[in-house]
């Protein structure tokens, strides 16, 4: 550190998913690494891998928070917000999988979202839910991962966006890391019962598959 460090974080997906080889992706890192390092002159450059996994066991982190050069969050709350909404972000974590977050909003006394992902069932829902783990627990049986595991596990409560106008969160082009900082302190409340993520069936193959339909790979 002294010397001078750099981090990456990069996502590596064995798309064929369920054998030992690790795929080129993972020859590659070397090379990025130096590429790196010569553009910047550090002397030190550690990557990150997530999103990849061999024989079950899971090669990246646990939990990575929303990235916040993703506009897709900010842009759906702007416009909940020109519409009299208050801007919501709810997020949703997961185990061996990536989070993910909510722009919540309630009409009539029903919990609605719009959401955007590479899974065609993680995205927007009607506000028909009566609570908020209505709402979550629509999103249970298509958010999983690509062993075909259910991976969500825990849910906050919505982060009205307001407290950080501060920061010019619906307009600047910068990145605004306080709000996915900020979603790593605050409570999230268990969606299963102590032991129940024990007894999950994979998901089957026709929902896996429509889940991906539009995935960018």
């Amino acid at each position: 550190l002294k010397e001078g460090s750099g981090f990456i974080i990069v996502g590596i997906q064995n798309v064929q998913g369920y054998s030992g080889n690790l795929g080129p992706n993972l020859e590659k890192l070397p090379d990025l690494a130096a590429a790196y390092r010569r553009r910047t002159g550090l002397a030190h450059i550690v990557i990150v891998p997530y999103g990849w996994e061999n024989h079950g066991m899971w090669a990246g982190i646990n939990y990575f928070p929303a990235v916040p050069s993703d506009n897709a969050w900010r842009k759906a709350n702007a416009a909940l917000r020109a519409q009299g909404f208050p801007p919501l972000l709810l997020d949703l974590e997961a185990v061996h999988d990536d989070d993910h977050v909510l722009a919540v909003f309630k009409e009539r006394g029903h919990w609605g979202a719009i959401a955007k992902s590479n899974y065609a069932g993680l995205r927007f829902r009607e506000p028909v839910y009566r609570t908020l783990r209505e709402l979550v627990m629509s999103y249970f049986e298509h958010y999983f991962n690509l062993r075909a595991e259910k991976t969500l596990r825990n849910y906050s409560r919505p982060v009205n966006l307001a407290r950080f106008d501060g920061i010019d969160w619906m307009t600047t082009e910068q990145d605004v890391w306080a709000i996915p900082n900020y979603l790593l302190t605050i409570a999230h409340t268990a969606l299963l019962a102590p032991g129940l993520d024990r007894r999950l069936a994979r998901v089957d193959r026709r929902l896996f598959a429509a889940g991906l339909v539009g995935k960018a790979h």
